[in-house]
């Protein structure tokens, strides 16, 4: 999972850098969008303003290090009032703003910059109004429940109602108690695969490639350090401790790679063998 989001962090970094260097670019979606707004990036290259490009360096440089040297105050406010209070920087190099903010109601900004990334790449129209109104419920929380990963994840797949959080909870609720002991021991191969194809492709199809890699992989090297001991007449023997491990075998067909009956259930079996 951690590849695919360093895979899903490097769309999102192509998706925000048009902004760092103030240019337009055309909106791309599907699968390999990727190498066109790299193409579109360096075809609008020309158009580049370096006073935004220089400014959000600084900018950036000033955020990584500033939140250790300046805790607790807010480095974020501190650039944002210096460059356009004092500085008067969008006035005298003409850099783009993103103009009146609300008072008290920054709590909504994070939610609203991932919902707008969706609504952005798959044409989606979200009413902002309805998480405006979340503010003024009489708990004293703002009930922010969006996540890069989920919500990717669930725009791609096709999701559009709150109905699809059922579905994604009983999924976690099944890798965290039958699948993750299963693939515990995954190779690094792996999690560099399940990045490359989430980069190469899209999120949708990189998550589903990641998950067909990795299952290949498990089966075709369990087969071939299977047949290879086999060859030199050591006995080979699966524990599974527990009995879903042997329905996950038996679901997967996986006794057609190895046979049915070396899969045992409790290790003191081997000595009755």
């Amino acid at each position: 999972m951690s590849g695919f989001v360093v895979g899903g962090s490097i769309h999102v970094f192509f998706a925000q850098i048009s902004h760092i260097m103030s240019i337009s670019v055309p909106k791309r979606n599907g699968a390999g969008y990727l190498y066109y707004r790299i193409y579109d990036l360096l075809e609008y290259s020309s158009e580049i303003h370096l006073p935004t490009v220089t400014f959000s360096i600084s900018a950036i440089i000033f955020l990584i290090f500033g939140k250790e040297i300046l805790a607790p105050w807010l480095a974020d406010a501190i650039i944002v009032i210096t460059a356009t209070k004092f500085a008067e920087i969008p006035e005298r190099y003409e850099v783009n703003v993103v103009g009146d903010i609300p008072t008290l109601q920054y709590c909504v900004a994070v939610h609203i910059t991932v919902a707008k990334i969706v609504e952005r790449r798959y044409n989606y129209k979200i009413c902002y109004r309805q998480d405006y109104l979340a503010c003024f419920h009489p708990f004293p929380v703002y009930p922010v429940t969006s996540g890069f990963a989920r919500s990717v994840i669930g725009a791609a797949v096709g999701g559009s109602t709150q109905l699809t959080t059922l579905f994604s909870v009983l999924t976690l609720l099944s890798v965290i108690l039958y699948i993750g002991p299963a693939l515990a021991y995954l190779p690094r191969l792996i999690w560099l695969m399940s990045m490359m194809f989430t980069i190469c492709f899209d999120v949708g199809e990189g998550l589903a490639l990641a998950v067909a890699f990795a299952v290949l992989t498990t089966i075709i090297n369990g087969k071939y350090i299977y047949d290879e001991l086999i060859s030199r007449g050591i006995k080979i023997f699966f524990v599974a401790l527990s009995s879903n491990l042997i329905k996950m075998f038996d679901a997967t067909n996986f006794h057609e790679t190895i046979p049915r009956n070396v899969i045992i259930e409790h290790l003191d079996d081997v000595y009755n063998l």
